[in-house]
């Protein structure tokens, strides 16, 4: 089997390619909690040597080297594959709402693609019986009898220069109050959206929906503030 790992291949022109001319590709969708997400990739693009990147707080309407909190609206990408109706105002609701797009901007391509989604925390989940459930699920998917072990990398020991050091960002810290607010905004909007269209989606397949689910839920809560939730 072989696949490609890709942050940004899910744009309307990748999947326009896609359904073109790899129509038969399937494809796996990891979901990480917005604000968790702008700061690793803020501070991973940092770490990786773009110390000129621009203060995070003015990337809420701009962006850098990809990095740009409009993009954490995962939603938006998502239904480009035309696995939901769209025949509902609150689903249109859901994707417009907070954005200064209209329904004009959106380009859908049906697609025969299949799609598994996945929240990051299934990847560390402690529970046995669920995690092996996870890699059943996921193996069957891609059509691997046994996946073997997860692979778990620790960078802890990756060396990191001290200009990068000063330049990464903690997102609780207070001057991230506003940016987080933003991203809280766009986390509810996604986690809605793929709870109530998305995995009900033709050829949307996952691993145990109600703890899926419970994971999306905690979408609903700013990390840096609601850490019991």
């Amino acid at each position: 089997k072989r696949g490609l790992k890709c942050p940004s291949g899910l744009t309307p022109n990748s999947i326009r390619n896609y359904a073109r001319y790899f129509n038969r590709t399937n494809i796996i969708v990891g979901l990480r909690h917005p604000v968790h997400w702008f700061e690793s990739y803020y501070n991973y693009r940092v770490q990786s040597g773009h110390h000129i990147l621009p203060p995070a707080n003015e990337l809420i309407d701009g962006q850098a080297l990809g990095v740009s909190v409009k993009k954490s609206r995962f939603h938006l990408n998502l239904v480009g594959l035309g696995k939901t109706p769209m025949d509902s105002d609150l689903e249109w609701k859901l994707l417009l709402e907070n954005t200064d797009m209209t329904a004009f901007d959106f380009g859908f391509v049906p697609t025969s693609m299949k799609v598994f989604l996945y929240e990051i925390g299934q990847l560390a989940d402690t529970n046995i019986t669920r995690a092996h459930q996870f890699q059943s699920d996921l193996g069957r998917f891609i059509g691997v009898d046994d996946l073997g072990e997860m692979v778990k990398i620790n960078a802890a020991h990756k060396h990191i220069s001290q200009v990068a050091q000063e330049r990464t960002i903690s997102i609780c810290d207070e001057e991230h109050n506003y940016l987080r607010e933003v991203l809280m905004t766009n986390a509810r909007d996604v986690s809605r959206w793929v709870k109530l269209f998305f995995l009900d989606g033709a050829d949307v397949t996952y691993s145990s929906r109600w703890y899926l689910e419970e994971l999306l839920n905690k979408w609903e809560y700013d990390p840096c503030i609601d850490q019991g939730n």
